[in-house]
């Protein structure tokens, strides 16, 4: 699931990112990592050494959820939104364990990434 997302757009230092990820994997989880980050560029090798030290096997997205589409919003192994389905990124989606992610927003109006929107205006809010 896409349990474990250090928010590296958000500023964290590569240690920050690393000790995160560590401390809040679990099996099935699904890391979001942005390439375009530098720190997150520089934590991968202690992240991926973490996690093979951990017992942990790193696999990509499609082989983790066989039988994806292009195109699909994927929050846990049960939880895939095909691209013709209508999903709000203001609805938060709930998990089959119970938990509850907080409403998807998308990293328009993130600084250094897509600065000229805020998150009112991707979301459609009157600032």
């Amino acid at each position: 699931m896409v349990d474990t997302n250090p928010k590296d757009w958000n500023g964290p230092s590569t240690q920050q990112i690393r000790t995160f990820i560590r401390d809040n994997v679990r099996p099935g989880s699904i890391v979001i990592q942005h390439d375009t980050v530098a720190n997150t560029v520089a934590a991968m090798p202690g992240i991926v050494d973490d996690l093979h030290a951990m017992g942990y096997t790193l696999v990509t997205v499609p082989q983790l959820i066989p039988g994806l589409d292009p195109g699909d919003l994927v929050y846990n192994r049960t939880t895939v939104h095909g691209p013709g389905t209508a999903v709000s990124m203001l609805d938060p989606v709930e998990l089959d364990d119970g938990r509850v992610l907080p409403p998807l927003v998308d990293e328009y109006g993130v600084p250094g990434l897509a600065p000229t929107l805020t998150r009112e205006e991707v979301l459609g809010l009157d600032p």
